[in-house]
Order: structure tokens, then C-alpha cells, then sequence
């Protein structure tokens, strides 16, 4: 927001706009799926031996009150324990084993022990206040070793359940590139689709089949992707975030609709630092023997000529390699506050602020010629929907309905259009000029839109 000096609040929130979202391409996924949700088939892993949901007398186990109410693994609350419970159905959405679930979770809230930052604040598990009282959190088994006593990796201690055996109990990845260097990495990969069973939920439409791959990256890095498929083949690639107790398709990224194209090229901007999974899925009847190539750059990048001089597909200000150059710094977008995720239908979020403290940075193009000082505000939605952003007396609050929102001092009330929508992906909310604010959607999933308030 910019205003000529001045201090306001601004309050954000979203609701659900009806007939969006990627499960509207797949329906339910079974007869006792709830319409709309995302089912999954049975995550049980082949050694727990009917152990879910009891209490499992193990040696290792008893160690705090999470085994005296399941004990969270990937492997836990099988279909076929205890009269087929569910999340959501038979056991409560409040009980700690549906924290994940897709049936309880709404996109957008903190998951506090998949070793991700699901509400996009910038503090994972039980780094987050979300998960002060969560009772993985709160456990008192914290000690500094990941052996649970036997020789393997015990996945309940948090920092633990980002390693490889823990993700894989909900995910196997069939294809592995190991970690991807920031610079000089360059590996391909095979991913043959015509024998495989597997189908997961992806920008495809239904009947098709998939392989699955696995990389990580140590810190924000630029990945180039370029694929290759015979004639007659038609797939999608889906990247997504692994995280632990997880499906492998449970958190995307982006989808790329790569269709019937022999080949296809996209950079993945600056990734944070974890594990990913690419979901290579065709559409039905349009398998074929694909290939995947993961790169980075390789020698150095001039950030100034407009050539992209590293061959990562990024030119210039726009690499990850140029973040810090002189001429690059001023052009990135710096928000003062980070509100997180906005989850549909939840509280409104709002943010204080005092553009006395700011200067005149950027020239949006509905603030003319103005030259007051601004704020930023970033924001991000995991599902698409309308945000609401309104100014109540000397504040700025704001609910979302799936439209744009126009502060027009009628007594403070805004009025909303339904005309507009904000997908899924980062946003940023500034003041400007007189008292005006708008949503941006910076791009990330392969939709956009943008939410106004002024």
C-alpha cells in the first residue's frame, strides 16, 4: 500500500470458489471418497503386520503418549485395521493421525511433522507457533541421534522424518538423481511409462499411468528441465514437495501440460532447499519411453548483457546466480511482512504497518503518478479462490469470495465483483499512494489472476 505517510492495518482472507481446484479433474477417488476430496489408495507399508491403530508392544516403542494413540508413521491407519477407519469418517478430524490426512487437512494450514512449510512462513514443524502444542512437538523424546535402536532410522523424532526411509514409507520413488548441485550439474533420466500401474492426481485427466523420481537440493537453487518423448506419446510433469507421512502427489509445485510435444523445456526458479518428486504421467493410451534431463548452470552468469550466459534458461536478474548484483538488488520484490498461506474460509489475517518507515520503491500502474512510500505484503493461496482486501476506519482488512474487492468510502464498506479470481502461488498486497492496496499473484502452477482493492 502507499500511501503520502501514515499507519494501517490490512486484514486478508480467502473462501472457497465453487467448481475449482485440480480435484474437480478426477472426481472422488472411491465409493466411500467424500466429493471433491483427494483419496488416496492404501498407504499401509508390507511389514507392519496389522500392528496400526493397536498398541504395538515393540521395544523401541512406549517411549511418550504419542504410541499410546498410534504412533504416526507413514505406514499407520491402514484401511484394513480395526473396521477400516478413516479420517474424517470414523475417527475425528481433531485425532493427531488425521493431521495430514486429506479428508481433515485444509490446504494451507502447517502440518507439524511432514518436514515442510506448509503455511509458508517461513518455519517448518515445530519451528512453527501452529505447532507449540502438537504432540510431536512436544515430545520428550528429543535426543540427537536418528537410530531408533535397531539399525534403522526412527522417523518419529523431528529432524528425522526427512530422511529418505521416512518419506518413502507413503512414496517410492522408482528413478533417482540424488542431490543437484547449484552449478555443473547435469544428469538424465529414463522414464518409461508403458509398463507402469501407478496413476497419481496431476494436471492429466484420469487412465493414464506415471513413474515417479526423486531429487534434492541443498538451498535455493535454478533447475532446468528438459524432456523428451517418441512420437504418438502425450504426458504431463508434475513437481512436487515430499513430505513425510505423505502421497507422492500431495504437495505440487507446478504441473507442466507437456501434451504431444516431441520435446519441452522449463527452468524450476530458484526451488528451496528439501526433496522433490517428479511425476511423470501419461494420458490414457499415450505411454512411451520419455526422458527427463536435470541441469544447473554451468560457468558464470553476466547479469547485465541479456544473454543467458549459463545455459539454465535464465537470463540475467532473473537467475539465482544475481540475486546479489548491484543492478538486480533494487529490482526484486522485498515484502516488510509475510502474512503465510490465507486458507479458505478461516479468519481473515492482518498485517499493521507505517509507510513513514518506507520509501517510494514501486510504480504500479493504477497509483499514476504518485510518489508516496510503500508496503509490502506477501501472501500465498494453495487452492484458488477470491481474496477480499478492505480498509475498516484506519485499517485495511479484507475476506475472500472470488472476486475483486473495491474500498469505494462508502462507511468503510467494500464492495465486491466476482469478476476476477487469484490462483494458487504467491501473492503480494501493497499500499500505495492514497490509501490504495491491490493483490498480485506471482506466478508458480500455471494459473494467474489478480484480486484488486482501492
Amino acid at each position: 500500500m502507499r500511501r503520502s505517510g501514515g499507519f494501517a492495518t490490512i486484514a486478508l482472507a480467502a473462501l472457497a470458489l465453487v467448481g475449482c481446484g485440480r480435484t474437480s479433474l478426477i472426481g472422488n477417488g472411491g465409493s466411500d471418497c467424500p466429493p471433491g476430496a483427494h483419496c488416496v489408495p492404501d498407504l499401509s507399508a508390507p511389514h507392519d503386520m496389522g500392528r496400526d491403530m493397536s498398541l504395538d508392544m515393540r521395544p523401541d516403542d512406549m517411549r511418550d503418549m504419542r504410541d499410546m494413540r498410534g504412533d504416526m508413521r507413514g505406514g499407520d491407519m491402514r484401511g484394513g485395521d480395526m473396521g477400516n477407519p478413516q479420517c474424517g469418517v470414523t475417527i475425528p478430524c481433531t485425532d493427531p493421525r488425521c493431521e495430514s490426512d486429506p479428508r481433515c487437512h485444509k490446504p494451507g494450514q502447517e502440518i507439524c511433522d511432514n518436514g515442510l512449510d506448509d503455511d509458508d512462513n517461513g518455519l517448518t514443524d515445530c519451528a512453527d507457533p501452529a505447532c507449540a502444542n502438537d504432540p510431536f512437538c512436544t515430545s520428550t523424546d528429543m535426543a540427537q541421534t536418528c537410530d531408533d535402536g535397531h539399525g534403522g532410522v526412527d522417523c518419529n523424532k523431528p529432524g528425522c522424518n526427512t530422511l529418505p526411509p521416512c518419506l518413502h514409507q507413503t512414496c517410492e520413488p522408482e528413478i533417482e538423481f540424488g542431490t543437484v548441485a547449484p552449478h555443473g550439474y547435469d544428469q538424465t533420466r529414463t522414464f518409461d511409462t508403458r509398463n507402469a500401474t501407478a496413476e497419481y492426481v496431476t494436471c492429466a485427466f484420469p487412465g493414464g499411468s506415471a513413474r515417479v523420481g526423486e531429487f534434492t537440493v541443498d538451498g535455493a537453487t535454478d533447475v532446468r528441465l528438459d524432456f523428451t518423448q517418441p512420437q504418438g506419446s502425450a504426458h504431463v510433469i508434475s513437481i512436487e514437495r515430499a513430505g513425510f507421512g505423505q502421497a507422492c502427489d500431495a504437495n505440487p509445485v507446478t504441473c507442466m501440460k507437456v501434451g504431444q510435444a516431441s520435446t519441452f523445456t522449463q527452468t524450476l526458479s530458484a526451488l528451496s532447499a528439501g526433496t522433490y518428486y517428479i511425476i511423470v504421467q501419461s494420458f490414457p493410451g499415450t505411454q512411451g519411453a520419455t526422458t527427463v534431463r536435470l541441469s544447473t548452470g554451468h560457468g558464470s552468469e553476466i547479469c547485465d548483457n541479456g544473454v543467458d550466459d549459463d545455459g539454465n534458461g535464465l537470463v540475467d536478474c532473473a537467475d539465482q546466480a544475481c540475486v546479489g548484483a548491484p543492478n538486480c538488488v533494487d529490482q526484486e520484490c522485498k515484502p516488510e511482512i509475510n502474512l503465510g498461506a490465507l486458507i479458505v474460509d478461516a479468519p481473515p489475517k492482518t498485517a499493521d504497518f507505517d509507510t513513514h518507515t518506507t520509501s517510494n520503491r514501486y510504480h504500479p500502474t493504477c497509483a499514476g503518478s504518485s510518489t508516496g512510500n510503500d508496503y509490502v505484503v506477501r501472501f500465498t493461496l494453495h487452492e484458488t479462490a477470491g481474496v477480499l482486501v478492505a480498509r475498516v476506519g484506519g485499517r485495511m482488512e479484507g475476506r475472500g469470495r472470488g472476486g475483486k474487492a473495491v474500498d469505494r468510502r462508502r462507511g468503510g464498506r467494500p464492495d465486491l465483483y466476482p469478476d476476477r479470481r487469484a490462483g494458487r502461488g504467491a501473492q503480494a498486497a501493497r499500499a500505495s499512494g492514497y490509501s490504495r492496496a491491490w493483490a498480485t499473484r506471482g506466478y508458480r502452477s500455471g494459473t494467474h489472476g489478480r484480486s484488486v482493492a482501492r
